[in-house]
């Protein structure tokens, strides 16, 4: 190859590049316009939607990763701890926004299709960052109605059954906190909603009338979960 072609080469890659890149904002720009729009429906009164997320500061300006901005803002808009949202992101796809899982969850906290479909949202823009924790915050929002924890509750076993909900399925954690019911024990604990989580896998237990969501032989992969998002959440308290 010539001087003369060789640098044609690379004012082509060049040129791809700037293009592919200004397409990729653009594309950016339109979701973030769209969920904008979403929100002022939802929030006549609220202006202060972040437009723009600073994503491009250096690494070592963030605290637990460059979605900060948007684990704060969300999170001071609906009650959650901004280092919960971001340790349950960590669990679910380590920061990437791109993330499919086998089981068809996609983006930073790995939001099911259905999930989305139920608040109006396309597969499509799921996985932008805002809309992404947006859906998964509104989904820890759902489960947590459902469940109806007394006040009493402790922190700990409150945000670890709700964590097992968003791991294994609303409907098997449900069953666990009836059979512990049924057996006379506390089902707000999440010590014993992890046992009959467990139970679940054997007949006498999945069989049983008070079971509506059938056998559960995830328990073991639920229960890690939601060790490892406790965890990185008990690291995340060191930061404001």
């Amino acid at each position: 190859m010539t001087k003369w072609g060789f640098s044609l080469a690379v004012a082509v890659l060049a040129l791809c590049f700037c293009v592919g890149w200004v397409e990729w904002h653009c594309v950016r720009q339109q979701r973030l316009e769209r969920e904008w729009e979403l929100w002022r429906e939802a929030h006549p009164a609220d202006d202060d939607y972040p437009m723009w997320v600073d994503v491009w500061r250096p690494a070592d300006t963030f605290l637990t990763s460059k979605y900060d901005d948007v684990f704060r803002y969300i999170g001071s808009q609906t009650g959650w701890d901004w280092r919960f949202i971001s340790a349950i992101t960590r669990a679910e796809s380590e920061y990437d926004p791109m993330a499919r899982s086998r089981r068809g969850a996609i983006g930073l906290m790995q939001v099911m299709p259905r999930v989305a479909a139920r608040h109006g949202v396309s597969v499509g823009d799921a996985f932008d960052p805002i809309v992404n924790v947006r859906l998964g915050v509104a989904h820890l929002d759902e489960i947590a109605a459902v469940l109806r924890f007394p006040a009493a509750i402790s922190e700990r076993d409150r945000l670890s059954i709700i964590l097992a909900s968003y791991n294994s399925g609303l409907g098997h954690v449900l069953d666990a906190r009836r059979l512990a019911l049924a057996e006379g024990e506390n089902y707000n604990s999440w010590s014993v909603v992890a046992r009959f989580l467990r139970l679940k896998a054997h007949e006498e237990y999945h069989g049983q009338s008070s079971v509506r969501a059938g056998r559960f032989g995830g328990a073991d992969e639920t229960i890690a979960f939601v060790h490892r998002v406790m965890r990185y959440y008990n690291e995340n308290l060191e930061y404001e």
